[in-house]
């Protein structure tokens, strides 16, 4: 019998906060699965942490304690109190045991909450909330969704925020984080593609490729990185994928009569371990001669001597350089003049028009003409029809790249 007390003992601790006597995180949790029509609030008291910081940690955890008890003054049945972390506290309201609407039980809650004192050590504290709420039968994983609820509360300083308000902000979430799965899965299975589009020479015909990336989803359907890139930033994994690119290209055309250039961020060139192992690629494969690096203009050059520096070395190897983008965004013809660059890819917001406006017509000739000044090779973008082909070719051009001349493809 005494065992079994203890056991049960056990059991209840681990379902009690320490500091306030209080259900804890787990507690909920195993209540929640039990409840499937209830509303689940968090509270946040409101820069708690500046009160620990400047008080002390032990007014900070006093403060907690008469908090919790002002929670409990609250004896409304079917309200059920519990502690969660640091200055987060939740209630688990049953729909079913109030009489008044949750917006007034809440709104009542607020009020007396902000207009009570706590005096700590001759110390008094008002303490302001923020509550965030959702009806649990809504959502698969209530807590979770609640607690991204308590996030938009204080962004966007409402007092309480009821989540089912706010679902297309929830529902986006929810697919970001299905989209770095996808990126992961990815990543893992080998379904980061290289596909490839030609850039052709309008003089010779030749031809050479730009690799692009494509990501393979679980159910077989091709993302551009337009859909992804983003996300890929923002999860830490964009870094991975320029690496899994590079190899793959390098690899592919190793042994191949081919040039083909690769798209590099200014992200890229100041990550010292994407270099090293592109450059470490580049070696083994031998490919140096046939690569030319697009360094996307589109973003701005804001370290100067590390770009000219990456340039250098990438230089030393063999590879050629190339900005991507030109016309558009950050474009600076001071740049160009001081960078050791190759190629200047014309912009396809510009090139896509130039049959139709005589004004960017005049800005790619400028564009053009400046190029040529300094031996630089220019590649026209977006040449989508026949039209602006030959407008391209009348302006002398030295390439162009589009869907009329050729659509990406799967090289591997």
């Amino acid at each position: 019998m005494t065992q079994i007390y203890e056991k049960e003992k056990i059991i209840q601790e681990q379902y009690i906060d320490e500091l306030t006597k209080l259900p804890n995180r787990q507690k909920l949790i195993s209540d929640l699965k039990d409840t499937k029509n209830a509303h689940l609030v968090l509270i946040d008291i409101s820069k708690f942490k500046d009160i620990n910081e400047f008080y002390g940690y032990e007014t900070g955890d006093l403060i907690l304690k008469e908090f919790a008890k002002i929670l409990q003054k609250f004896e409304i049945y079917g309200l059920n109190y519990y502690k969660l972390s640091n200055d987060i506290f939740a209630i688990l309201v049953l729909k079913y045991s109030l009489m008044d609407s949750i917006s007034n039980v809440l709104n009542y809650i607020l009020e007396e909450i902000e207009n009570t004192k706590i005096v700590v050590e001759k110390d008094e504290f008002l303490l302001q909330i923020y509550m965030a709420v959702v009806n649990t039968q809504n959502f698969d994983k209530p807590l979770v969704a609640v607690e991204f609820a308590l996030n938009l509360s204080k962004n966007y300083r409402k007092k309480i925020l009821f989540l089912e308000e706010h679902l297309d902000e929830y529902e986006k979430i929810q697919k970001n984080k299905e989209l770095v799965q996808e990126i992961r899965d990815a990543i893992e299975n080998n379904n980061i593609l290289v596909y490839g589009q030609k850039i052709v020479n309008n003089k010779t015909n030749k031809e050479k490729y730009e690799t692009l990336m494509r990501l393979k989803t679980k159910n077989g359907k091709i993302l551009s990185p337009f859909f992804f890139l983003e996300a890929s930033k923002k999860a830490n994994l964009y870094l991975d994928l320029t690496k899994i690119l590079v190899k793959k290209a390098c690899f592919f055309f190793e042994n191949k009569n081919i040039e083909f250039s690769i798209n590099l961020t200014i992200e890229d060139i100041k990550d010292k371990n994407t270099i090293k192992t592109i450059f470490e690629n580049i070696k083994e494969t031998n490919t140096a001669s046939q690569i030319t690096f697009e360094i996307v203009e589109s973003e701005a050059i804001d370290d100067f001597n590390l770009i000219a520096s990456f340039i250098k070395e990438a230089k030393n190897l063999g590879c050629k350089i190339a900005i991507d983008d030109f016309g558009t965004g950050y474009s600076n013809f001071e740049y160009i003049i001081k960078l050791d660059v190759d190629f200047i890819k014309i912009d396809g917001s510009l090139i896509k028009n130039i049959a139709s406006d005589k004004h960017i017509e005049l800005a790619v000739k400028t564009i053009n003409s400046f190029a040529k000044v300094l031996k630089i090779k220019t590649v026209a973008e977006f040449v989508h029809n026949e039209e602006v082909l030959k407008k391209v070719s009348e302006l002398q051009i030295d390439y162009s790249q589009g869907f009329f001349l050729h659509e990406p493809e799967f090289l591997i």
